[in-house]
């Protein structure tokens, strides 16, 4: 059994050893990147820790009171912590208020469990307060927190906790499951290579196929912004920032859909990167060969990298509370402009 994950079995096989063998840690740090199915194993992991009715040691059934209230967010023993709506940051009255809850003898079974989503996006003040709980766990306790990366974090909350680092699927066994699903082969084989081998959106992808769509349309928008002068891209920008504030009352769901736009396009300008060096990996964007190869072929490797530069710190930038519009007006001035025929896809 893999606990219906995708992969990952080494992590799986580590976890539930430390079920059978009654050696569960109080803490532990699940990192990688987004999709890569952090969160599924944190939630499989507290079902097999906190399951009625395992069909045997290191398992959950699915299907008891337990596993079912977990799976629904409603256990009285396990709170899930994220940051809120219209919030960048895990903020420190979330942890106190988790410290009080957790300071309190188990409702149901024999420990009091939280699950922290995103910590890299806590504050200090907030890390600083859950470190005292880290520092001094009571007995009863186990806390799983989820992050980019170890980096992200402070060293001395990495240091108190076990690490379980995912890393990116091969495309070979993502293709695999979703075959399995009913995907074609020429379809998973796609949507595999374009989730870089993270369950998490190539799942996303095919049950979704409006996410396809909108990625198509955003990425013949930056094509055709490769053809136009600097009062056209800025037209662009003024029209693109008009539609965020009308889709997003948020200022923060803008940023991340803007963030979101931006790392899908620096994926295609990477791609055109390693074709123009000549590197021999996969690009994540195979179903866009044809136009990659075309901007390789005709923009000078100087202005790649600098485009590669610009979008990357342009979403630093973006990351970091910068003006959204002027953000996105500076990145038009470094996109390279193109005179010679452009491919549509």
């Amino acid at each position: 059994m893999n606990w219906d994950m995708i992969g990952h079995e080494w992590a799986v096989n580590l976890l539930r050893s430390h079920i059978t063998g009654n050696q569960v840690k109080h803490a532990y740090l699940f990192t990688g990147p987004p999709g890569v199915g952090k969160r599924t194993l944190a939630l499989r992991f507290l079902q097999a820790v906190a399951c009625i009715d395992p069909p045997r040691d290191g398992e959950f059934c699915g299907n008891c009171r337990a596993c079912k209230a977990i799976s629904m967010n409603i256990h009285p023993d396990v709170h899930v912590v994220t940051a809120e709506e219209n919030e960048r940051s895990i903020r420190v009255d979330q942890i106190r208020a988790l410290r009080a809850k957790l300071s309190l003898s188990p409702y149901e079974g024999e420990r009091r469990m939280a699950l922290i989503i995103g910590f890299h996006q806590a504050t200090d003040q907030a890390a600083n307060a859950l470190l005292k709980t880290l520092e001094e766990p009571p007995s009863q306790v186990v806390l799983i927190l989820t992050a980019l990366s170890t980096e992200s974090l402070l060293p001395t909350i990495v240091s108190r906790c076990e690490v379980i680092s995912l890393r990116s699927l091969p495309v070979t066994k993502l293709v695999d499951h979703l075959l399995s699903q009913g995907e074609d082969e020429g379809r998973a084989q796609m949507l595999a290579v374009l989730a870089g081998g993270r369950p998490g959106y190539a799942l996303d992808f095919s049950k979704n196929p409006e996410r396809l769509e909108r990625r198509t349309r955003f990425l013949d928008e930056m094509q055709e912004l490769i053809g136009v002068g600097r009062l056209e891209r800025f037209a662009y920008v003024e029209a693109w920032s008009e539609r965020l504030k009308r889709k997003f009352p948020s200022p923060e769901d803008q940023r991340k859909e803007c963030i979101d736009v931006l790392e899908l396009w620096l994926g295609d300008w990477r791609d055109v990167m390693l074709t123009a060096y000549d590197v021999h990996q996969s690009i994540s964007n195979p179903d866009r060969r044809s136009e990659i190869r075309n901007l390789s072929d005709h923009i000078p490797e100087d202005q790649i990298v600098r485009a590669v530069n610009a979008f990357q710190e342009t979403i630093t930038a973006i990351d970091n509370n910068a003006n959204l519009r002027l953000a996105l007006e500076t990145l038009m001035l470094d996109f390279p402009r193109a005179d010679f025929p452009l491919i549509q896809s």
